[in-house]
């Protein structure tokens, strides 16, 4: 099976999002991964289980490399890292008793000037631009 690139499947996820083509659930404005992984089968014209490998594998290699404290870099979507939190004081909501939180690493995502403008014209009423070598695999 020929997986197609990284690049093609986030670029899908993302041209589905500005589209609008995702569920609204309570009122909110939501695409799951169910979602992804419908559009990804439906885009690459693949059965929606070889599409669930391919999504799981693309999740499954940016948490790897996030935890190896690598930084995820993808062109026209956006990028990854990990940022270092310093251990503080904090407050037990209930009792109000002071708590230890300690350090820790947390994801980080950092959207490009690309997809913030394509975002952002949506949202602005104007119709979503998207350049033709962003929208995924001809039909």
């Amino acid at each position: 099976m020929q997986l197609p690139p990284i690049r093609e499947i986030l670029l899908i996820s993302r041209n589905c999002f500005i589209r609008g083509k995702f569920d609204t659930i309570e009122g909110r404005d939501e695409m799951t991964k169910a979602d992804l992984i419908e559009e990804v089968s439906r885009a690459v014209e693949m059965t929606r289980k070889e599409s669930e490998v391919i999504v799981e594998a693309i999740f499954d290699s940016i948490v790897r490399s996030l935890r190896g404290g690598d930084k995820i870099e993808i062109r026209g979507f956006g990028s990854f890292r990990t940022r270092q939190r310093q251990s503080r004081i904090g407050r037990n909501p209930k009792t109000g008793s002071r708590v230890e939180v300690p350090a820790k690493k947390i994801p980080y995502f950092k959207p490009s000037k690309e997809l913030k403008d394509v975002v952002n014209a949506s949202a602005n009423g104007q119709p979503a631009e998207i350049a033709p070598e962003h929208q995924g695999p001809a039909a």
